[in-house]
């Protein structure tokens, strides 16, 4: 009896210093993708929590903090802002440690993201060896994780909320005129010098070639000013604040049909200026939005269609 006991012992340590030995008391994980896009693009999408939450294989959780996802069990909490780096807190049950997702810029327009922990083992040999297998199992799922980040990340459109194209400037002739508000102007008053416009080219038979444009600049706290213009394919006499400017026929952002109210219109704007500053673009003239839907003859604001105009350079 005595003699078996011995040999427990002495298989068990053997098989205690095997584990010890094979098994290091650290699992490093180290995992990176390629994706095609910006670094500041990539950054912004990075800092979004509701863009994780497109992107996300797995769910979110139902614990504490609101950032919590979940994949296979475990818990991941990104540490929402960071500066192309995020830590990221990782839980299993009991046990918690961090890791660090990076972005590192490959080129002008692509990065890598990467992503890194370290697992502590147990001494403990047979814990030491399920933590081991999870902390493999981790490295794993945190690959799919970015796989999925790189095929979300790499479509701009996904990033950006709205979808972008560098035309060709057509309509270079429009009416112009403005006014200025101690108020956002309603849809009424919009469209109040959008039809003087339109009044001024029917009356001098100058076809309008395009659908009315607009723009709203809030000048300081308290005043805004409104600029509407016509496209046309001749000129009208300019009077009554009335004036003919010409666009230089250059490139321009255009923006996919933005469908919903101020909001949703205002949100598109500053995904265009994200894109201008992404991309080193340089604004050759005022953003406009151009109002594909007439406001005054549909009062459902979630059926506007609305597209987004930014000439560059």
């Amino acid at each position: 009896m005595k003699r078996k006991i011995i040999a427990f012992v002495f298989i068990a340590a053997i098989l205690a210093a095997g584990v010890s030995f094979l098994i290091p008391s650290r699992v490093k994980i180290d995992e990176t993708v390629f994706v095609k896009a910006k670094k500041n693009t990539v950054n912004r999408a990075i800092n979004d929590i509701h863009l994780w939450k497109k992107w996300w294989p797995g769910s979110e959780s139902n614990t504490s903090p609101i950032n919590a996802l979940r994949y296979n069990n475990t818990i991941y909490e990104p540490q929402l802002p960071g500066l192309y780096a995020v830590a990221i807190g990782v839980k299993y049950g009991s046990n918690s440690y961090k890791t660090i997702l990076s972005i590192v810029e490959y080129n002008a327009d692509s990065v890598l993201l990467s992503w890194k922990g370290s697992i502590s083992v147990s001494s403990n040999p047979f814990t030491r060896i399920s933590r081991y297998m999870h902390a493999k199992r981790v490295g794993d799922d945190m690959k799919n994780i970015l796989y999925a980040a790189q095929k979300f990340m790499s479509d701009l459109q996904n990033v950006y909320g709205i979808a972008i194209t560098n035309q060709i400037v057509k309509d270079t002739l429009l009416l112009n005129t403005q006014a200025v508000f101690t108020h956002p102007p309603s849809t009424d008053e919009i469209y109040t010098l959008i039809n003087k416009l339109a009044k001024a080219a029917e009356d001098e038979k100058a076809p309008v070639t395009g659908y009315p444009m607009m723009n709203i600049t809030k000048e300081d706290g308290s005043t805004y000013l409104l600029r509407v213009a016509l496209p046309v394919s001749q000129p009208v006499k300019e009077e009554h604040g009335i004036v003919i400017k010409r666009m230089v026929r250059g490139n321009i952002l255009v923006s996919n049909d933005i469908t919903g109210g101020r909001i949703a219109v205002e949100h598109a704007c500053k995904q265009m200026m994200n894109y201008v500053h992404d991309f080193n673009k340089t604004l050759a003239a005022i953003s406009f939005q151009s109002l594909i839907t007439n406001r005054q003859l549909e009062k459902d604001s979630t059926k506007w269609i609305t597209r987004i105009y930014c000439p560059v350079i």
